[in-house]
């Protein structure tokens, strides 16, 4: 073959393409790929390389749709009403980055439920109180997250 990685390439963005219309689980995607690969394995072995590229790159396309599920945004926690100023508190696990006109830090208000949270305001009062394992509370509007990829 002249390009090697052509199909496997191919497989895995029609699995993340399929991953985006229907959810793939664990046993959807690692396992069925996983049986695809030592099928591709033993066609290798026996002398078949175009047929083991084939169904190599056939067992992309589970594994891509399971890629396409894990990194499928979480929807918002509970008590979060998207839209609506809310009081927040947690503890700072991520400190201040981003540019210095819009910076942003991470926020956990929950044992694993983290917020990223960012300050708008320049001069904002809140930028040299933000340090990592700091407990801070305050109020913010609320939105949902857009062009997550």
């Amino acid at each position: 073959m002249r390009e090697p990685l052509l199909l496997p390439v191919c497989g895995l963005a029609t699995g993340i393409a399929a991953g985006r219309m229907a959810p793939f689980g664990f046993w959807d995607g690692i396992v069925a790929a996983l049986a695809l690969a030592g099928c591709a394995a033993m066609l290798a072995r026996r002398r078949r390389p175009q047929a083991a590229a084939w169904v190599g790159a056939l067992a992309m396309i589970p594994f891509g749709g399971w890629l396409a599920d894990r990194t499928r945004p979480a929807p918002l926690p509970s008590f979060l009403v998207a839209g609506a100023e809310q009081r927040l508190a947690g503890c700072v696990v991520r400190p201040l980055a981003g540019p210095p006109d819009r910076p942003w830090f991470v926020l956990e208000t929950a044992p694993g439920s983290r917020i990223r949270v960012s300050l708008n305001t320049p001069g904002h009062p809140a930028r040299g109180t933000v340090h990592y394992g700091r407990r801070i509370a305050f109020t913010a509007k609320v939105r949902e997250p857009r062009n997550f990829r």
